[in-house]
C-alpha cells in the first residue's frame, strides 16, 4: 500500500472517530444548564413559600376536612399511607395524574393537602402544578414538603 493511500485511510478513520465522538459528546449532559437549575430552585422556593405547610398546619387542614393527596407511587401508598379518618386520603401519583383526574374532580371545590416521599421529592409539586393547570384553585392547594418521611418522623397514624 502506498504512503498516500495509507494517509487517506488514516484520515478517513480519524474523521469517523471524530464525528462519532462529537455526536456522543452532544448527547451527554456534561454541563448542566445553570439557568434552568436556578429557575427550578427559584420556583421550588416560591412554591414552598406560597403553598408549603408545617406539621401543625397539615393537621389543622386535615381536621378541617381537606382532602389528602398522597403523590407517591401506588405501590408505596398501598404498602402504607397516612390515616385520616375525618377526611379522604387518595393516591394520585404524578405519573398517573391524567388517569386519576376524575377522582380529583369528585372533590372539586375542596381544599387539598399534598405530600410525597420526602423533602427531595418533586411529585407533590408536579401534582400541584397539574391540578392548577386543569383549573383547581391554587388558594385551595397546600403541600407538606417533609412528605412521608415527615409523617413517619412525627409519629402520625398510618394505615396499610
Amino acid at each position: 500500500m502506498s504512503v498516500a493511500v495509507a494517509r487517506l485511510v488514516g484520515i478517513a478513520g480519524l474523521s469517523v472517530v471524530a464525528s462519532t465522538g462529537s455526536a456522543l459528546l452532544r448527547c451527554l449532559p456534561w454541563v448542566p444548564d445553570l439557568r434552568a437549575v436556578e429557575r427550578g430552585v427559584r420556583q421550588h422556593d416560591e412554591l414552598r413559600a406560597t403553598a408549603g405547610v408545617t406539621l401543625d398546619e397539615l393537621l389543622a387542614l386535615i381536621d378541617e376536612g381537606a382532602v389528602v393527596v398522597d403523590a407517591r407511587p401506588a405501590s408505596a401508598f398501598d404498602e402504607r399511607h397516612l390515616a385520616a379518618p375525618q377526611t379522604f386520603v387518595i393516591n394520585v401519583p404524578a405519573a398517573e395524574f391524567d388517569a386519576r383526574l376524575p377522582q380529583l374532580r369528585d372533590f372539586e371545590g375542596c381544599r387539598f393537602v399534598l405530600y410525597c416521599s420526602s423533602e427531595g421529592c418533586d411529585s407533590s409539586a408536579e401534582v400541584y402544578a397539574a391540578m392548577v393547570n386543569v383549573g383547581f384553585d391554587s388558594a385551595d392547594l397546600f403541600i407538606y414538603f417533609p412528605g412521608w418521611e415527615g409523617i413517619v418522623e412525627a409519629g402520625l397514624e398510618t394505615v396499610e
